[in-house]
C-alpha cells in the first residue's frame, strides 16, 4: 500500500511539473495598419511640362506657378491621375503651359513633390 502510494504521488508531480511547464498559448501579432497617406494641394498655372525621356535621362514633370508666385515641381509617376474639368481621363501630353490644374500630391521622404492626381480647371 505504501508502494501505492508513493507510486500515486511521484506520479501526480511528475504529471504536474509536465502541464507546468507547458508554455501559456500566445496570442497572433495584430499587424500595424499602415500609416495614411497625408496628401495636400497645390492650385496655379502650369509652367512647364516634361516628359520622361530615358535617352536624356528625364523623368516626367510638372512645374506649376501658385496664386503667390510660388513655383513647385511635381514628380509624375505612372500611377499619377491626370483629369480634364468634364472628369474624362487625361494623358500628360494634353497638359499645356498655362491650364490652369489643382495638384493632390504627397512629399517624399526624400522630400520630392510627388504628384497623387492633377485637375485641369476650365
Amino acid at each position: 500500500m505504501k508502494r501505492f502510494a508513493l507510486s500515486a504521488v511521484a506520479l501526480l508531480v511528475t504529471g504536474g511539473l509536465a502541464f507546468a511547464q507547458t508554455p501559456a498559448p500566445t496570442k497572433p501579432a495584430i499587424p500595424a495598419k499602415p500609416a495614411a497617406i497625408r496628401s495636400k494641394t497645390f492650385s496655379g498655372k502650369i509652367q512647364s511640362v516634361t516628359e520622361a525621356d530615358a535617352a536624356k535621362g528625364t523623368k516626367s514633370e510638372i512645374s506649376v506657378v501658385g496664386d503667390d508666385a510660388a513655383a513647385k515641381v511635381f514628380l509624375v509617376k505612372a500611377g499619377t491621375t491626370i483629369y480634364a474639368p468634364n472628369g474624362q481621363p487625361l494623358a500628360l501630353k494634353d497638359l499645356k503651359a498655362e491650364n490652369s490644374v489643382k495638384v493632390s500630391y504627397k512629399t517624399s521622404p526624400e522630400g520630392v513633390l510627388e504628384a497623387l492626381a492633377i485637375y485641369q480647371k476650365k
